[in-house]
């Protein structure tokens, strides 16, 4: 029975993992815009990817 719950937790911890790793691209093009446009239009896309983020993590609570 521990055995399974240890099972199901490291699953849980790795499925987690995987399913975070594309936003990180977010963060990656607002860095990108910062650096070839200015800090206005770098803002809109952290923005942006600040909505995703909230809403990534709204779902990680409410499915897990």
């Amino acid at each position: 029975m521990l055995f399974n719950s240890i099972l199901f937790l490291l699953i849980g911890a790795l499925a987690t993992t995987i399913g975070a790793v594309p936003f990180g691209l977010a963060n990656l093009s607002v860095v990108d815009v910062a650096i070839k446009a200015n800090i206005r239009k770098s803002m809109s896309v952290a923005f942006g990817a600040a909505i995703i983020e909230i809403v990534f993590a709204l779902t990680a609570l409410l499915a897990g």
